[in-house]
């Protein structure tokens, strides 16, 4: 471990999360011996780099400097602490809080009408979380209006997560001008906030981290949502794989159509493997409607509408 312990304070505990697995830990003996083996060359390569920088050889310094440059990554992958994944994954997730539902809504700020339009659409959401099931296990909710948009999910969100009822949510920036940000961001947001729904999902994903995080970062959101939250979950105990899990997700008309797409098959796997439902929201367009028809998934979704009125519209503008 004496390497692991050099790694330039990489290994060092984040706040906030739990003490670091080493990925050696779910090492087979061969295998360990393997990852014994490239330690021992790796303190080989960095012991010749001494000598030569001694011996004031240059080159061969130059040489040696690459060749455990090479090994060093070769280590790193092989057998790379828990924490240099999981470090990353709570720096995604950290860097991104703007994206989750936790800020305030004040419902005494919105106008007495856009206040009509939010309570119908809060009342759609409660009488459909009353009686989900399998069969109707996302809630879909159009917005036609722009003006408190966020309200809506932002406050079923927060009411939710104070009855303890709230599994993950994510609320997608106004501007995503970032063009790998959904992908990025999308998976490690939701599967941070599980970890706070269920304990046991925290020690489940550091060993997922562990084990497959060099297979999922920075690749589909699909491909994240696999690892990250679907096999995760079903390493938890039998009756923890029982509790149901509701995920909010907003503005999912602001991403790429491509990032859309990864979201919406993300979705359907996880409607497949896992005691899930969702309620989401967008803005209508031709785009997603017409994708939405070809998804299987679209028998299962209940519909709503977010929608002021007009003249209550014009009263904002003369508000401002």
């Amino acid at each position: 471990m004496k390497y692991v312990e050099e790694l330039d304070g990489r290994n060092k505990k984040t706040e906030g999360v739990l003490t670091p697995v080493l990925a050696e830990d779910h090492l087979s003996a061969r295998e360990l011996n393997k990852v014994d083996f490239m330690r021992d060359r790796l303190e080989y390569s960095r012991s010749q780099i001494t000598k030569a920088q001694v011996k004031d050889k240059t080159t061969k310094s130059i040489i040696w400097t690459n060749t455990y440059e090479k090994n060093t990554y070769q280590y790193e992958q092989y057998a790379r602490p828990t924490d240099v994944y999981w470090t990353q994954f709570s720096r995604l997730h950290s860097e991104s809080t703007y994206a989750t539902h936790n800020y305030e809504t004040c419902p005494k700020s919105w106008l007495p009408r856009i206040r009509i339009a939010i309570e119908q659409s809060l009342n759609s959401i409660i009488d459909w979380i009353s009686k989900v099931d399998r069969d109707s296990a996302i809630f879909w909710l159009w917005q036609e209006s722009d003006s408190c948009r966020e309200d809506v999910l932002r406050y079923i969100a927060t009411r939710f997560e104070e009855e303890g009822a709230l599994a993950s949510a994510f609320f997608f920036p106004e501007s995503v001008n970032v063009f790998n940000f959904p992908r990025d961001q999308f998976a490690p947001v939701l599967a941070h906030e599980l970890t706070m729904y269920l304990p046991s999902f925290d020690r489940a994903l550091q060993k997922s981290c562990a084990k497959y995080g060099g297979q999922f970062f920075g690749r589909s959101i699909l491909t994240q949502v696999k690892h990250l939250i679907v096999q995760t979950f079903q390493a938890l105990p039998l009756e923890e794989r029982r509790v149901p899990l509701l995920i909010v997700i907003d503005g999912l008309d602001r991403c790429t159509w491509k990032h859309t797409h990864d979201i919406l098959e993300a979705i359907q796997y996880c409607l497949k493997h896992l005691p899930v439902c969702f309620v989401i929201s967008s803005k209508r367009t031709a785009w997603l409607e017409g994708k939405l028809k070809t998804l299987p998934l679209q028998s299962r979704i209940v519909e709503g509408l977010y929608e002021i009125p007009p003249d209550a519209l014009d009263c904002l503008d003369k508000s401002k």
